[in-house]
């Protein structure tokens, strides 16, 4: 005779559950806290203006400029206001502006600009400031000497360094996938945690293959994405086939 599971089958497998959604749970907190512990750098451009009575900055060009001029604020300025938005200091080590041919125009030592090597605290912000006279003047220097400032073929100034989320987010969703899907009860999230690691997965591999980094993770993310949508196929097959037992005991 076969009997169906027992209430403490039942037990067990709810129990699987809460376990699987509080590995979840914890895994998503680590990848909260790695990504809120180091320094979180937001960089905003400003125009302004110093005059007798202080600086005026603005997020954009001032459209009534003469009103400014005709209470003093005579000298433009063009700036950038750096803020900390994580939860670690880092150094400000030099600011530049840079024209299109390569020219620049850096670590200008004014009185109201703070010292270089500026460690910003967490969630700080402060703001470095340059002439727009020096600027224009550094223009025109680079004009008057056979090279235009706009059109002049250059390489491109230095930015961030290539990222590949997609990579980072496909091994995430293929570890958890592959630790949901060891419970049968949690196959349904591990099935969706290796469709998305599979998207991501492949997303990342091709932005690899063109100069992004995390190739290697980016291929553990698509096998991790594969294991955790077998694993998860085969749960709701375990569950699927538990509750139908259930069922049919219970209506004998």
């Amino acid at each position: 005779m076969t009997t169906g599971p027992s209430g403490y089958d039942i037990a067990a497998l709810i129990i699987a559950g809460i376990a699987g959604a509080m590995a979840l749970a914890s895994v998503v907190w680590n990848i909260a806290e790695f990504r809120l512990s180091g320094a979180r750098i937001k960089v905003n451009l400003l125009f302004g203006a110093v005059g007798p009575s202080g600086l005026v900055s603005f997020p954009s060009i001032p459209r009534d400029w003469q009103l400014l001029v005709s209470q003093g604020f005579t000298e433009p300025l063009v700036g950038i206001n750096v803020v900390n938005k994580g939860r670690a200091s880092t150094v400000v080590e030099h600011f530049r502006c840079r024209l299109s041919n390569g020219f620049a125009l850096a670590d200008a030592q004014l009185q109201f600009n703070p010292d270089l090597r500026f460690v910003l605290e967490p969630h700080r912000s402060e703001t470095w400031r340059l002439q727009t006279r020096d600027v224009m003047a550094l223009a025109k220097a680079s004009r008057s000497i056979g090279h235009s400032a706009s059109t002049a073929p250059s390489s491109p100034p230095p930015g961030s360094p290539p990222t590949n989320g997609m990579a980072v987010a496909a091994l995430v969703l293929g570890i958890v996938g592959v630790v949901l899907g060891l419970v049968p009860l949690t196959g349904f999230i591990a099935l969706i945690c290796g469709i998305l690691g599979l998207i991501f997965g492949f997303a990342g591999y091709g932005r690899a293959k063109k100069g992004a980094p995390h190739k290697t993770m980016a291929i553990w993310g698509i096998v991790l994405g594969g294991a955790a949508l077998v694993l998860g196929i085969i749960g709701l097959t375990i569950v699927a086939d538990v509750v139908e037992d259930l069922d049919r005991q219970l209506n004998s």
